[in-house]
């Protein structure tokens, strides 16, 4: 290019030799002159295929396996946190089964031999499907997921002429099969296909080393063998020092011409020494010719220490495992804690455990999973390692109350709401182990609860109406199903009801320790009035309260007091029902398309007569419907927490004693037949919720909608169906 100087060239004569490194080849100074160190370099020696001399190591040595071992245990010891909607009886049964299956020796086992061996696999064993062909996760039903089996490298014969070739899968360019060989325990040769193998290599290799390992990896004890030999070398050594700590010498005159004679005299020095052995050991006497001489020479032990730290820590540095966690030892120096060099240790078991074992874990908490339930894992299931590092009890304490005050002063400064605060909390147990036992479903009741009654000008609360309410109807006092102040419900004539009609549909009507009720003759209700039939579905019911209208062509009033109405009103975009006579308010819930009144929310207790029981579900009625208790009481339903679930049980509820029809139950919202029953069952304070249980109907909930439009025997009122639900 014009205007600039050409670039200076170096000419090199042909036949010298060149270095990057600095280089005095006078004094012999720098890699590649004539010194020692130039003489050093790295040669083969692949220690990973003995296997005989690794298992010598691994029994012989107490320190080779510990390098094996540390790691392996600390992957597996501390088990994992499970972040989850589901029930926390279903996490528990999980886990259990987990532990019936030994999924985490299994795992540490896995583990450990790919350490030593440089690779092993974890199979997992489903009943029904044959080991040659893929993994099937999605046919997995109940009890067929029987745990793994392990085996290390030399166990398996990898098909090297077969590879994963699709990029998307995690086991890309490994073999596709591996086939147990003939002597690896009584197992038959089967070919397994690589989708049921849970593989762990021990130290990864470039691409043509793992070529040569058969596309394993190797031990972790080939890089550190030489600073393992050293150390063993050094702490062998130290001990013969022992023997050697005191030195004697006996200084005898002539001795060199008494061995060189031929008559005896050696034997009369040796019978000497003999005799000074023995009075030594017996009375500690030295007993010498006036011309000998004895002298003891200690051996001094100065620096040695030293020189086996530094081995030491070599080796550690070499296995990645810190001096504190590796030999058990507590750090030197007046400010040292080892900390530091633990929470390094710990950061990288926890970057190793992402990497290697969490896919493993999550697939296998599906199996298990479907093991246990017959179906997969739900959306939104989550697991994440326990820390290695735990706080102490005191930081623990310390931080959670740090944590309340804020939480609570954000409360009180209007900041946040109560369901917010109770997140907050509860996510602050993963650190401090405080508030863990809130429930989504405590929340939920939160984000439900009904906002108090407005005041007046005087400071007394209205009801929806405008109008002052009476005192003690505020605060959710009545009773839900009665209006009636104190949880006492009354009949039509104002007299309070006995314990069997008390309920007014409740399930638990019955207590263990009450007196037993008179049987219940399905066809009388108590005082001797006949049953209600279902009226004209065209005639309107003369018997409703006021504000109320019938269960055939409307919404029945749920309370037979003729002075209480019902009224909807939308706060805060949830809806609302009140009873105007006493204050009581409910949450009104849209469940695929019903509406259904809250009476009792899940967690709370229900009170009767002698009775009283913390319900195990929502528990309330679909609106606009009649049922078989008369058509001015509506359809008792239980809500569950699967929200996403369309499924329906009407279970036929029968008198326990008579055996005979009493009334239905609707169970919506629950995810099986078995979790449905259960939360029946358990609504029952006397126990007999299972001898309640006759005919149970499984059905969609628009065969529910269905069926209380046009063949429900009781009236055909349809129930508050929208529009497009």
């Amino acid at each position: 290019m014009s205007g600039t100087s050409p670039k200076p060239r170096v000419r090199v004569r042909a036949g010298s030799l060149t270095a990057d490194s600095y280089q005095n080849w006078s004094a012999n100074v720098g890699y590649g002159t004539a010194n020692l160190s130039s003489g050093g370099t790295y040669g083969y020696n692949p220690i990973s295929r003995n296997r005989t001399i690794l298992e010598w190591a691994y029994r012989g040595s107490w320190l080779a396996k510990k390098l094996v071992d540390c790691v392996a245990d600390d992957m597996t010891r501390a088990g994992t946190q499970v972040d989850s909607d589901l029930k926390p009886d279903r996490i528990d049964a999980v886990h259990d089964r987990w532990d019936d299956l030994f999924i985490w020796n299994r795992l540490n086992a896995t583990l450990k031999w790919s350490r030593l061996y440089g690779g092993a696999v974890a199979v997992i064993v489903i009943d029904g499907q044959r080991m040659s062909d893929p993994l099937r996760v999605e046919t997995i039903g109940r009890g067929q997921f029987k745990g793994l089996l392990v085996f290390d490298r030399w166990q398996l014969y990898p098909h090297l002429e077969d590879l994963v070739s699709d990029p998307s899968d995690g086991d890309f360019g490994l073999p596709r099969y591996y086939e147990i060989v003939a002597d690896a325990r009584s197992l038959p040769s089967w070919k397994i296909h690589h989708s049921r193998c849970i593989r762990f290599d021990g130290i990864e290799q470039p691409f043509f080393q793992q070529q040569a390992e058969n596309y394993w990896g190797i031990s972790i004890l080939e890089p550190a063998w030489d600073r393992l030999l050293a150390f063993d070398s050094v702490t062998a050594g130290a001990a013969q020092l022992v023997f050697k700590a005191h030195l004697r010498v006996i200084k005898i005159k002539q001795l060199r011409q008494l061995i060189a004679r031929n008559d005896g005299t050696t034997t009369a020095v040796y019978a000497q020494l003999e005799m000074i052995r023995q009075t030594q050991a017996s009375e500690g006497l030295t007993i010498l010719d006036a011309d000998d001489d004895f002298a003891v020479n200690q051996y001094a032990f100065g620096g040695l220490s030293d020189v086996m730290i530094q081995f030491a820590q070599q080796l550690s540095g070499a296995a990645d495992i810190p001096l504190t966690r590796l030999f058990g030892q507590s750090p030197a120096g007046l400010s040292a804690t080892g900390e530091s060099d633990l929470r390094n240790y710990y950061d990288s078991v926890n970057s190793q455990q992402r990497a290697r074992l969490l896919r493993p874990v999550r697939l296998l908490y599906d199996l298990v999973y479907r093991t246990r339930y017959g179906e997969p894992l739900p959306d939104g299931f989550g697991v994440t390692f326990t820390p290695l590092w735990q706080l102490a009890e005191t930081e623990k304490s310390s931080i959670a109350g740090t944590v309340t005050s804020a939480v609570g002063a954000a409360l009180q400064d209007g900041v946040i709401d109560v369901p917010t605060a109770m997140r907050e909390l509860r996510q602050s147990s993963r650190v401090t182990g405080v508030f863990s036992n809130i429930t989504d479903e405590a929340i939920e009741e939160a984000v439900n609860r009904p906002p108090p009654a407005p005041p007046g000008p005087d400071g007394q609360p209205i009801g929806p109406d405008g109008q002052p309410l009476e005192p003690g109807a505020e605060g959710g006092a009545a009773d839900p199903g009665t209006g009636t102040p104190g949880g006492a419900p009354t009949g039509p004539d104002g007299q309070p009801l006995g314990p069997e009609t008390a309920s007014g549909g409740d399930p638990g009507a019955t207590d263990p320790g009450a007196a037993p009720a008179a049987p219940r003759d399905p066809q009388v209700v108590p005082g001797g009035a006949q049953p209600p039939t279902a009226p004209d579905p065209n005639e309107a019911d003369d018997s409703a309260p006021d504000g109320a209208v019938s269960g055939v062509t409307g919404e029945p009033a749920r309370d037979p007091d003729p002075g209480s109405t019902w009224v909807e009103v939308l706060e805060d975009g949830k809806r609302w029902v009140h009873v105007t006579k006493d204050g009581s308010t409910y949450p009104l819930r849209d469940v695929h398309g019903l509406d259904v009144v809250i009476e009792t929310p899940r967690g709370t207790k229900r009170v009767g007569y002698g009775w009283s029981v913390l319900m195990p579900a929502d528990y309330g009625y679909i609106r606009g419907t009649s049922s078989a208790e008369g058509p001015r009481e509506q359809l008792d339903c239980f809500v569950g927490p699967e929200t996403d679930s369309e499924l329906v049980w009407v279970i036929d509820q029968l008198d326990p004693d008579l055996r005979t029809f009493d009334e239905h139950k609707v169970m919506l919202d629950f995810g099986s037949e078995e979790e449905a029953l259960d939360a029946y069952k358990a609504a029952f304070s006397d126990g007999r919720g299972a001898e309640r249980i006759g005919n149970v109907r499984r059905m969609h909930v628009d065969v529910l909608k269905r069926w209380l439009a046009e063949e429900w025997p009781y009236g055909k009122g349809e129930p508050k169906v929208r529009a497009g639900a």
